[in-house]
């Protein structure tokens, strides 16, 4: 019951809101210290533990530590612009879940 009121209350919050519209010109405001550079991006893809389960893109937590240092640049890559452009990747979006009615 402790779960369906506060489920609840957050959905009550947001009911009158109405969505955004994209605005192609946008450009999220985002400091240097947010970015990350690819060797930060190197340790903690190094960090990645092995026996934890995969994430939405289904990519071996194996692989993303072994490769870590292939795979930096392009980690970081992907971060840095998804602050820049204040968009969320539609993999990253799918890790977003909602409480379920039930």
């Amino acid at each position: 019951e402790l779960a369906e009121n506060i489920n609840s209350f957050f959905v009550n919050l947001s009911s009158d809101f109405q969505p955004l519209e994209d605005d192609p010109n946008y450009q999220a405001e985002c400091t240097p210290d947010m970015l990350v550079d690819p060797y930060t991006a190197y340790c903690a893809l190094k960090e990645v533990k092995c026996h934890k389960s995969v994430g939405p893109d289904e990519i071996p937590n194996r692989i993303l530590r072994d490769f870590a240092f292939e795979l930096s640049p392009v980690v970081s890559d992907i971060y840095n612009s998804t602050l820049r452009q204040g968009k969320i990747n539609c993999l990253l979006n799918k890790v977003i879940n909602c409480l379920p009615n039930t």
